[in-house]
Order: structure tokens, then sequence, then C-alpha cells
């Protein structure tokens, strides 16, 4: 990779992650910047501290844009991660067919129940995907930004004002519709896997991600044996499509009479059920 490139490292600062998982990352983060890229001639720092995370994304890419840097890594301090992971989602996101100006690191949620932070638009709103292969850049409908590299020319494009939320969506998922729509396919790589911080604290990975599904699916086997059907909600909030390996089918980018447009689906958190029919937060609902 011959090619000059600068790079805006950035953060919005918001909630309480524990110092000493936070500040390790960055300063390993950067080491191997500086001293394995020499093809990133320069490197900046910025952090947003606005209330709103939508407000401070948004000033993230004015800077990108104001210092006419070739690519912006948006990272979350509430994860954990090394330069190794940076320099793999670095590699091939210069070096894949697909050439994404878009790519993301794998990670998990960390409220409710365990997920993947990877998400198809369907019917039912913005769903988690729950099978994924272990280690590839795959196109998604939509990522988190906890840890992701982004070509400025997206914000060149489009303005930096795209984490703006409207309808239920959160930052991250209304930035990832609108890319979508304007032809910006999203990527994640699976095989960069990093860890999402809890305040307690803890680290939730892939490894606690897998512990999660194999209980459930433990369960539904245990019960299958003895002729009951078990209900997974019972065990954690149960996201819609936690059991089926075949995933989920992308909406058609159409919205019919009586539904919302396909970049304003219901919810960007599927488990928000139990709504009344035809109430606004109900897909079948009408639009706000």
């Amino acid at each position: 990779m011959s090619a000059p490139y600068s790079l805006l490292v950035a953060d919005p600062t918001y909630g309480k992650p524990p110092a000493e998982f936070s500040q390790d990352s960055g300063w390993n983060l950067m080491y191997t910047i500086g001293r394995k890229h020499p093809e990133i001639e320069h490197v900046y720092t910025q952090r947003d501290v606005r209330t709103y995370r939508q407000t401070a994304r948004n000033g993230i890419a004015e800077a990108g844009l104001k210092l006419g840097v070739t690519h912006i890594l948006s990272l979350d301090d509430d994860h954990q991660f090394s330069g190794k992971d940076f320099t793999k989602l670095w590699n091939a996101m210069q070096t894949h067919p697909d050439q994404p100006k878009i790519l993301s690191a794998l990670y998990f949620t960390r409220s409710l129940s365990c997920a993947p932070c990877i998400f198809s638009l369907t019917d039912e709103g913005t769903v988690p995907i729950f099978y994924y292969p272990p280690d590839e850049v795959m196109k998604v409908d939509v990522i988190g930004f906890g840890f992701v590299i982004i070509d400025v020319e997206i914000f060149r494009a489009m303005g930096p004002n795209l984490f703006n939320l409207g309808n239920d969506f959160g930052e991250d998922a209304a930035v990832c519709t609108r890319m979508l729509a304007a032809g910006y396919p999203v990527y994640v790589h699976t095989g960069v896997k990093i860890g999402h911080i809890l305040e307690t604290p803890m680290i939730v990975d892939e490894a606690h991600y897998f512990k999660v599904r194999e209980a459930i699916e433990h369960e539904r086997e245990a019960r299958a044996q003895v002729g009951e059907q078990v209900d997974a909600s019972r065990i954690v909030p149960l996201f819609a499509g936690a059991g089926d390996p075949r995933g989920y089918q992308r909406m058609v980018p159409t919205a019919g009479p009586g539904r919302r447009a396909w970049w304003r689906p219901c919810s960007s958190r599927i488990w928000n059920t139990g709504r009344a029919k035809g109430s606004p937060g109900d897909p079948g609902g009408k639009a706000s």
C-alpha cells in the first residue's frame, strides 16, 4: 500500500468505561499505527463531548472534512481492542475486491440478551444477524460504530450530518440506511472481534455471546426431547429469529400503502415488542 493516507482517530466521549481497559486499548492502537503503518502519513485525534451521540458523531465527520483526511477511525471508549485489530481491518479495507468505503469490527451488545451488533433490515424492523461466517468481510445493512473505519469520500459526497436521529432509529442505524440509499454498501469483518465493556466491569465478547446462544439451543433441545416447546423469552428477552440459522432476507427497498418506508423500520431494537397492533411501534402500523 504505497498510496499516502491520513487518518482521524475519533471518539465521542460518553458513558463510564473503566479507564484501565479503554486507556490500554488506545495506547496500543496508536503505537501500532505509528510503528507499523508508514503509508498513513498523518494521524490526528479528536474527541467530542457533546451531550448527544449523533451530534458528537456529526462533529467528528465535520472535523475529518476540515482536516482533509482520507479516513476516519470512529471508536467508542467503552470497547476493548488492539492495534492488531486495526491492522487487520485496515488491510482488508485496502485489499478486498469490493473496496469497502465503510468497514466495522465485530462486537456484541452488552444489554438485554447478548447479540452481534450487525443487523438486517426486515419487515420486522432492524434484526440482529445471529449466524455469520467466522472470518469474512461481509455485507450487512446496519453496524454499530464502536470500531469502524470510514472513507471520508462518503461525507464529501453526502455531507457530515448523517447521524441525525429519526423515527426510532439510533444514530448508527440512521447513518447506515442513508449510506445504503446513496449506494454505499456497509460491511463488517467477522474476523476482527473486539470486546464491549460493561460498567461492572465485564468484557462482552464472542465467547460470551456463544454461551448465551448455546444456552438457548440446549434448552430448546432438552424440552423437545420431552415433547415441550421452549419459550425462549423465559430464558432471555427473545430476539425474533434467534433460533433460525438461515438468518433474514433484506426488505425490498420500497414502501407500500400502510407501511413504513424501508429506511424507517419500526424500531432499531426489535426486542421492543408487545405494542398494540396498529400502533406506531407495530410493523403493520401507520408511520408517524
